[in-house]
């Protein structure tokens, strides 16, 4: 699905009663009562139902306290389905070969944006990802980062037609994301 402080992050694949169930890790950044892996409706958010106190790489199938804040439920146990290799501290985009966009909700844009991306390979230094679709006038739609060292206000993840087209549908100016 996705990482979160160098770990990786999950999602349910079926929504529980139309709510969004993830499972993230968080690190010692908010204090160390902070630290460990967390089931909630979104990464870092609010609504949190489950907290698991540690350092592991992969969410640990069991030690999980049911409220967050209570005691540990022994009843629920995790499972990751599919072996993952510890992520370094510091990770960067490019470790996925599949990524999904979703939620743009401009109605011009969103369904040009949103959908699903495939590795293609590499631009300054960062990958690049090619949407399995192309758009209803057959336009490939790429996400690449730019690194402008004469304009740095261009650096960043873009969303166009080809790497470093003039014709762009969105920007994110983070070197990380």
């Amino acid at each position: 699905f996705s990482s979160n402080h160098g770990r990786p992050a999950y999602r349910k694949v079926d929504k529980s009663a139309g709510q969004e169930v993830q499972i993230y890790y968080w690190d010692a950044r908010d204090g160390p009562n902070m630290n460990g892996w967390w089931f909630g409706a979104s990464v870092g958010g609010d609504m949190v139902w489950s907290f698991s106190p540690g350092d592991a790489a992969v969410p640990p199938r069991t030690g999980w306290k049911v409220p967050f804040e209570g005691q540990v439920d022994p009843s629920l146990n995790v499972n990751v389905s599919s072996p993952v290799a510890p992520a370094p501290q510091a990770v960067e985009v490019g470790s996925d070969t599949h990524i999904t966009v979703q939620g743009c909700g401009h109605p011009v844009v969103g369904s040009i944006v949103n959908g699903s991306f495939v590795r293609t390979g590499e631009n300054h230094g960062k990958p690049t990802y090619k949407k399995t679709e192309q758009t209803k006038d057959g336009v490939d739609v790429l996400i690449y980062f730019w690194n402008d060292t004469a304009n740095p206000t261009f650096c960043g993840w873009w969303f166009g037609p080809e790497v470093g087209a003039e014709q762009v549908w969105a920007f994110n100016s983070s070197r990380l994301a």
